[in-house]
This record gives structure tokens, sequence and C-alpha cells, in this order.
């Protein structure tokens, strides 16, 4: 009479669980349960890992995240966005975009002409717009096309992200500027010489000593100036990679100024320029390094030339006390901007020159600092009352630990 409720319990049991007066599939829930939240517990520290790992890459690129709704409203704003644009979130949330992307003068294209396009994918362009400050930025603009199946409970959103790249894209003007201005400063003496050569070569035997000698002066202009460059050039990257060294010894500084005004003639010759010399009759053995200390003289004197005008007079003048020397180089020319004097000495500026079209690659001065200050000594500029400019530094007399150990 019992036989059929033994087989039931019999085929509840199959599985080898001993599950006498309870169901063996109210334990398969149980144990179901227990390894879906195990699993999910799993999931979420591993998600929280990578959230972590993304928001640190995210934080090294300073990017802004903004998110405007369907009336194209402000609705997220992150520090990020504030950095670059100077405003506080609280400040414009819920405004409208064209709050805090004021088109900067001169600007054509908008953020409003971005919104409208209708794209599938991310629409990508660089704008100039003003900041909180009213200052120009250049934006590169990234802006998501809008949600049309947004989550249950939201609107429809679109994000713009946003980065500063007005000091990269100063960088690359820069370093466009330079090597123009490299390939133009190096064209003109390698033409001179390629010129010269080629007239010797066809002419050399029917020439006089006069025109021989004079082609003879021009390959030898054309090479200081290669030189010059190619040694300004050469100091600035070692500057620049930390390993810069002077190598002082004991000189005698009018040997200095001889040989920087030998290496000047023939580019003041060509000029019809005038080298005035205002220097002591006894001039002092300072410590020095001889060649970088021509170099500087060599890079100055080359400025003035390049500035003061035709039959122009260039002066170099020296004082001296117990502790330093100063020396001077003064020009004819049409003098300093007032406002470049802090920058005159940077890697790469050049002083603006409207009446010639002269200009050269901008390290001479940084390179001339750089030397000067090696030797413990300091350099300025400034305008001089009766017009051009004067460029000086100086020298200490005595080492570093003479001074220090009398």
């Amino acid at each position: 009479m019992f036989a059929v409720g033994v087989e039931d319990t019999d085929i509840l049991n199959r599985d080898g669980r001993s599950g006498i007066g309870r169901p063996s599939f109210a334990n398969d829930q149980v144990f179901n349960l227990e390894l879906a939240r195990r699993q999910l517990r799993h999931t979420l520290a591993v998600t929280q890992r990578e959230m972590k790992h993304a928001e640190r890459l995210l934080s090294l690129m300073p990017k802004g995240v903004i998110a405007l709704d369907e009336n194209d409203r402000i609705t997220f704003f992150n520090p990020d966005a504030e950095e670059i644009l100077g405003y506080h979130c609280y400040d414009v949330e819920r405004l409208h975009y064209t709050h805090i992307f004021p088109p900067a003068p001169g600007e054509t294209a908008t953020i409003g002409e971005l919104l409208q396009k209708q794209k599938d994918g991310p629409i990508a362009q660089r704008l100039y717009v003003l900041d909180a400050h009213a200052k120009p930025l250049l934006l590169y603009v990234t802006i998501s096309p809008l949600d049309d199946n947004p989550p249950s409970g939201y609107g429809s959103e679109r994000v713009i992200v946003i980065r500063d790249v007005t000091e990269e894209e100063a960088v690359n003007r820069l370093r466009y500027n330079f090597l123009a201005n490299v390939a133009h400063e190096f064209r003109t003496p390698l033409s001179g010489i390629a010129a010269t050569s080629e007239i010797l070569v066809d002419e050399g035997t029917m020439l006089t000593p006069n025109e021989l000698k004079e082609l003879v002066e021009t390959i030898q202009l054309s090479t200081l100036h290669l030189q010059t460059l190619v040694e300004n050039l050469l100091q600035s990257t070692t500057i620049e990679a930390g390993c810069f060294q002077v190598h002082r010894r004991p000189i005698h500084l009018q040997s200095v100024v001889n040989d920087a005004a030998h290496l000047m003639s023939p580019l003041l010759k060509r000029r019809k320029q005038k080298l005035v010399l205002t220097v002591p009759e006894n001039l002092p053995t300072i410590w020095a390094d001889a060649n970088r200390l021509t170099q500087v003289l060599v890079n100055l004197l080359s400025n003035a030339s390049k500035f003061s005008p035709m039959n122009g007079k260039i002066e170099l003048q020296i004082f001296q006390d117990a502790e330093q020397v100063t020396i001077a180089v003064l020009d004819s020319g049409p003098g300093l901007p007032a406002d470049r004097y802090s920058d005159l000495f940077k890697r790469f500026v050049t002083a603006s020159q409207s009446h010639d079209t002269q200009y050269g690659i901008g390290l001479g001065l940084s390179v001339v600092k750089s030397i000067v200050e090696m030797h413990g000594g300091q350099v300025s500029a400034g305008n001089l009352p009766t017009g051009g400019a004067k460029v000086w530094f100086t020298i200490p007399i005595h080492p570093p630990e003479e001074k220090e150990n009398p």
C-alpha cells in the first residue's frame, strides 16, 4: 500500500543527498543563490578595480567633460573643465552652453555649429574661445551624438569633451618658425659660398689679386656665419641636456677681444661698419674659458652689426673694478622693444626688426646668457638715450675658490 511513497522518496533523493522530509530542489536554490552572490561580489570587485584604473589613466590626460541635456543646458561639469575654462561647476549648472563658450575675436566657427551637425559618430574640431577671464584659448572639442535611447528615467544627453591645446599650438608654431629660420640662416651663407666657388672655378685665372681677395673674404664671411650658427645650435643642445661646461683658466682678456674683432672684420668690412674699442690699457688676467668668451663677443657683435645700418658704428666697451670686468656692446640700430627686455635672453626669442628682413633663430643671446652665468657673471640689455641698444655682461676676475678663501 505504501510502495508508491517509497518510490517517490527515492526519486527525490536520486542525486545522492540525504533529503528525508525535505525536497532536494530547495537545497539547489540555496546553493545557486549563494553561488550567484559570490559571482556578483567578484564581478563588483573587478569592476571597481577597473574603474579606479580608468580614473588614474584619465587623470593623466586632463580633459574637460561637459554634459548637456536635450535643451543644451549643462548637467555635468567635471574638475578638468573647471580648470580649463575657469568656471565653477555650481555656477554653470543648468546654464545654456553659450555662457561658457563665447568665441574668441576673429573665430568664425562656434560650438553651436558643431552641435547642429548631423553625424553618427563624434564630431571634433579646434576652436578659439574665451575663458572665464576673457583669455583666448584654443580648444580641441569633441562632441558625442545625441543619445536617442537614454536609460529609463534619464533624458537625452550629449557630451562635450574639451582639451586645451593652446600651449601645444604655440610649441608647434615655434617649431615651425624655428625650422624656417634655420633653413633661411643656412641658405644665405651656403649660397654665397656656392656662388663664389663657382666664380673661382670658372674665372679664377682671369681675376686680379684684389678680386681674388674679395672672393676669398666672401667665403670667409660665409664660413664664419655657418660656424656661429652651428656652435650656437650645439651649445643650445648641450645646455638643454644639462651637460654644458666651461673650462676656466687664466687668460688675457685683450687676446679674447682681439680674436673676436678679427673674426668679425670681414662682416664689418662688408657692411662698411666701424668697430670702436674703449678698453683700459692694462686689462686684468681673468679666469675664464677663452673659446666660450670669444663666442659670447662674436654673438653680441654679430647682433650689433645686424641691427645697425650700413656705415653705422658699433662700440665695444670694457670697464673693471676690483671684483669683475664689465663688457658692453653698443649698436646704432633702432633699439629694443621696451616690452621684450625680460624675454630677450630666452631660447628662440628674436628682437623684432621692422626696417629689415634679417632675422635669426633666437639662440645667440640664450647661449650668451648661459656662458656668462656659467662663469658666475650676469647679462642684461637696454636702450641708449641717443638711440640704439646696449647689451652688457660681467665676468668675475678671480675664481670662486680664491674669493671664498683669500
